[in-house]
């Protein structure tokens, strides 16, 4: 190892000992803001004195420039992140320690860098006001956040500003689904009739978990429709590449509509110019959608006065439901013209008599 405390002016080399792909050098001590450069080599020379066949090994894509750090009285050191993959908004803990002395306002900030592990524009996770080591519980974006297996967090100092290392291990970070159920919050449905629940979001490889009144209606499917007639109060779980939501409750209430039933007041089979008046049930808050052969003839009340042929039904609503009646059968027929004939004189005395035949005598 060849390293510089003065900007490369001057240089001393060290020679690493150890096996393999690890190898260790130790640079001594330096004073307080000095900044030392370095780099790793390999060489055929022994006792080298000079920078001769050398060889710089490049770590992280450092592109053969050399690697520097900086001697400081105050240094934060992030500690290990266990485990490696979250799931977007969720929380982690990230520990650090400190060496040397902090002043009483100083606060300490947990960071998170982008999907390639940069930190040019970090992400605040969370606050500590504390001079000594510690512990974040933070929370991850759920939103805003681009899924990534290279992410890296770190912990820095205010009061003296000290940014500490990051990690030293790539985090994986899944994306939260948001979990939904359509439509409104409170529903109404009306039996005999079934309610379908269509959950969100509706992608590849997801599964939902399906609840009533917090107790599982079935193991998780990977349908996100839900066909039920139950009242209970409905929610969903969600899960993505193993990241779960689980759903707002939606509130099902099953209700019964108004008896429909139609009641003639006499005949259904009629003259014309005849009528019949049908009746329904009656009460506060019902309306009311009279049908002939399957077209709306009134809605004007629970009675409908019928003078035509056809097949009568009353659908009977309250505020949340409705039942339609069975039918009812009206038969209106044209009235024959009464004629009739005469045999005999027409002009009588008393005690004769004439015959009137009506043709209709046989019919």
């Amino acid at each position: 190892m060849r390293y510089s405390i003065d900007n490369w002016a001057t240089d001393s080399t060290l020679l690493a000992t150890g096996s393999g792909s690890t190898y260790t050098a130790t640079i001594g001590g330096q004073p307080l803001d000095t900044t030392v450069s370095y780099y790793v080599f390999t060489s055929t020379k022994s006792n080298i004195t000079n920078n001769y066949d050398l060889y710089t090994i490049n770590y992280d894509n450092n592109g053969g420039s050399n690697y520097s750090y900086k001697v400081q009285s105050q240094v934060v050191t992030t500690g290990t992140v266990s485990p490696t993959t979250y799931c977007s908004g969720t929380s982690i803990s990230i520990p650090y320690t400190v060496n040397g002395s902090f002043n009483g306002g100083n606060k300490f900030y947990a960071e998170l860098s982008d999907s390639s592990g940069s930190f040019t524009k970090p992400v605040l996770l969370d606050s500590i006001a504390a001079t000594g080591n510690g512990t974040f519980s933070a929370s991850l974006p759920k939103i805003g956040i681009t899924v990534g297996s290279k992410y890296r967090v770190r912990v820095r100092s205010t009061s003296p500003a000290v940014t500490g290392n990051n990690n030293g291990q790539n985090i994986t970070i899944n994306l939260t689904p948001t979990a939904s159920i359509a439509g409104a919050d409170s529903i109404t449905a009306c039996a005999p009739d079934t309610v379908t629940f269509v959950a969100s979001p509706n992608v590849a490889g997801a599964t939902y978990h399906w609840y009533r009144n917090n107790g599982a209606i079935m193991p998780p499917v990977t349908n996100n429709t839900l066909h039920i007639g139950l009242t209970g109060n409905y929610k969903v779980a969600v899960t993505v590449n193993g990241c779960t939501d689980t759903s707002t409750v939606k509130v099902l209430t099953w209700g019964n509509g108004p008896g429909a039933s139609i009641t003639p007041s006499g005949a259904q089979n009629l003259c014309a110019g005849d009528s019949v008046v049908l009746t329904t049930t009656s009460g506060t808050g019902l309306s009311y959608e009279w049908k002939k052969d399957n077209i709306v003839v009134s809605t004007s009340g629970n009675t409908y006065t019928a003078k035509t042929s056809g097949n009568y039904t009353v659908k009977v609503s309250n505020s949340t439901c409705f039942n339609t009646s069975a039918t009812v059968m009206v038969t209106v027929s044209n009235k024959s013209s009464a004629t009739f004939v005469v045999t005999g004189d027409t002009v009588l005395c008393s005690g004769d008599s004439v015959l009137f035949t009506s043709p209709l005598a046989n019919g």
